[in-house]
């Protein structure tokens, strides 16, 4: 079976490669439209303080991106395992008065000293080591992407938005239950690292209890200096040397120059079509929002509502649906400054009616299995132990229509588990995102843009912008959206509702298909009957019934009133700590 998907992968690369545009914003279909004008603006987050600052920051004046930036500001701050300034991301924004959509690319740059010398060991490819320390960091790009975005499109000053992220550092805030457990999963690696561990390690030797205060005094200050100088707080001459020398200390090859060098990048989003709703989401280097877009592709030429969400037949076709958008993207995707990427390709009404044919092809459609083979074809095996990557996301929209989508990370859980001595920024293991398989794409190189799952992502329905939503979650974040999507347009469901229901992961390479409880063994097993036709072993591993694993969305979803107004329905998603806030909640 492997050896098809790679024909299948070649055969593409062997048509004539698109390279994606870079340009600055993409209009929508039916830019002239009036965009949807709300009561309240609303901000989804994965913490209740970091929301809180988005939406006060909505009730003094600013606009989504304002409060986009103070909401991912402070989420550095209260998810500091999650994102920050020695990370990256993603942002989608949304231009009620031009109706143009913008995308900037903050994703983190591989070191210009890396060599074979790094990746090779005894003649072997040796990606392990760039799991955690200083091998697995790259040159981060959060703080320059925010500012400039700020620059942009925003309308309060800098000093403003930086300013609850700098109270929440400096008078501390409540150890959440999810990171007290993060911390204490993560014990040995802070351990290791005395920058870290006097952070996060009480008296930096024990890992705090849930209900203990957090006062981050160090990342406080980088704060206040981003606010007071802007950029240079972080990429001039000396900050940047401190970031350089963490990284060395630790073994690895970022250097004080490529932390200074980093630069956002303007793209255009990529679009697709799903039930009359146009998707708008995030191009290479991230594979994320073409799995998104090809995954409902396929699935858009069934008849999805009719099958219903809990039904095998659904769930097989979700499975091969996502299976053959992983497989694609994953031989096809890296930095397109690197590779060509055939994107219009992928994105073809052709490559998804192909998918339907093999998908058609593949699954066993008399009954629910009951065949001898059918039977054996699939095997129950206990979930893998193995690092969660971690991401964070925020939705935000402002009375005026103005819309943001914004996810960004330093890959795993504290990243590389790296804290910069004095300056409390906890350090990314981007370099840990390249595929460390010679000869694919996306195998590491200097300078080049490890590929990313993320993918935030806004919606348009008859000309109209109705809904931001995103979601961390490493591999899983496009098959999480791409069911939160179908569970909201095909299932009828509420946003909160679709956030909520149960969700599974394919990993496509190894056959595997993680789900959790709640769809119940004997559903899966049916469904591993319907699989058998495709001729694989399948493994099916139960998780919890909300399982972290599969991600921790947020979102924020607009429809229309029979009065001509617009109602808003934010959502958070209950595997983590996010919530959502509209300005009529703020306290007062």
């Amino acid at each position: 079976m492997m050896s098809s998907l790679v024909q299948r992968a070649g055969s593409l690369l062997a048509m004539a490669a698109i390279v994606l545009t870079t340009s600055a914003c993409a209009t929508s279909a039916s830019a002239q439209a009036t965009s949807p004008q709300v009561a309240a603006g609303a901000v989804a987050a994965a913490h209740p303080e970091a929301v809180r600052a988005g939406v006060a920051t909505l009730a003094a004046g600013g606009n989504a991106l304002d409060a986009a930036v103070a909401t991912a500001f402070a989420l550095n701050v209260a998810e500091p395992y999650a994102s920050g300034i020695g990370g990256g991301g993603f942002l989608v924004y949304y231009d009620a008065a031009t109706g143009q959509t913008h995308v900037l690319d903050y994703r983190e740059v591989a070191p210009s000293a890396l060599s074979d010398e790094h990746v090779m060991r005894n003649g072997r490819v040796d990606g392990p080591s760039f799991r955690s320390g200083g091998k697995g960091v790259a040159a981060p790009g959060m703080a320059r992407g925010l500012l400039l975005a700020h620059e942009r499109h925003g309308r309060l000053p800098r000093a403003s938005l930086l300013a609850p992220a700098i109270r929440l550092a400096e008078q501390g805030f409540e150890i959440t239950p999810a990171l007290a457990e993060t911390i204490n999963e993560n014990f040995d690696r802070l351990g290791d690292d005395p920058a870290s561990a006097e952070i996060f390690l009480e008296g930096g030797l024990f890992p705090p209890d849930a209900g203990q205060t957090l006062v981050q005094p160090q990342l406080a200050a980088t704060l206040r200096a981003i606010a007071e100088n802007g950029e240079t707080a972080i990429y001039g001459p000396e900050p940047a040397a401190r970031i350089a020398q963490a990284v060395q200390d630790a073994g690895g090859p970022l250097s004080a120059d490529d932390v200074a060098a980093f630069r956002p990048r303007d793209r255009a989003p990529i679009r697709g079509t799903y039930r009359g709703h146009e998707i708008l989401t995030i191009p290479p280097p991230s594979s994320g929002g073409l799995q998104v877009l090809m995954a409902l592709s396929i699935l858009d030429g069934y008849d999805v509502a009719a099958l219903g969400p809990r039904s095998p037949r659904f769930l097989a076709l979700l499975v091969k649906a996502l299976e053959e958008a992983q497989s694609a993207t994953e031989e096809l995707v890296a930095d397109p400054a690197f590779r060509q990427v055939p994107v219009e390709q992928l994105l073809s009404a052709e490559w998804a009616a192909q998918a339907r044919a093999r998908i058609d092809a593949a699954l066993v459609t008399a009954g629910l299995g009951g065949d001898e083979a059918a039977d054996n074809a699939y095997a129950f095996v206990p979930a893998r132990k193995e690092p969660i990557g971690n991401t964070t996301h925020l939705s935000v929209i402002d009375r005026q229509g103005n819309m943001v989508a914004l996810t960004q990370t330093i890959n795993y859980f504290f990243g590389a588990g790296i804290t910069v001595p004095g300056m409390g920024i906890v350090l990314n293991n981007e370099m840990y995102d390249f595929t460390f398989t010679q000869g694919n794409a996306n195998f590491p190189e200097a300078g080049k843009i490890p590929r990313s799952s993320m993918a935030p992502t806004l919606v348009i329905r008859d000309g109209q912008p109705v809904a931001t939503l995103g979601t961390p979650g490493g591999k899983r974040i496009p098959s999480a959206l791409v069911q939160i999507l179908i569970h909201r347009i095909d299932f009828g469901a509420t946003l909160q509702e679709a956030l909520d229901a149960p969700r599974l992961h394919v990993e496509a390479a190894r056959a595997e298909i993680a789900f959790e409880a709640r769809l119940g063994e004997e559903t899966m097993a049916q469904v591993g009957s319907q699989l058998a036709g495709d001729g694989r072993a399948w493994k099916l591993q139960p998780r919890g019934d909300y399982d972290r694993f599969f991600g921790g969305a947020q979102g924020i979803w607009l429809d229309p009133a029979a009065d001509g107004t617009w109602n808003i329905e934010g959502a958070a998603d209950p595997r983590r700590d996010g919530v959502s806030m509209t300005e009529r909640d703020l306290a007062p």
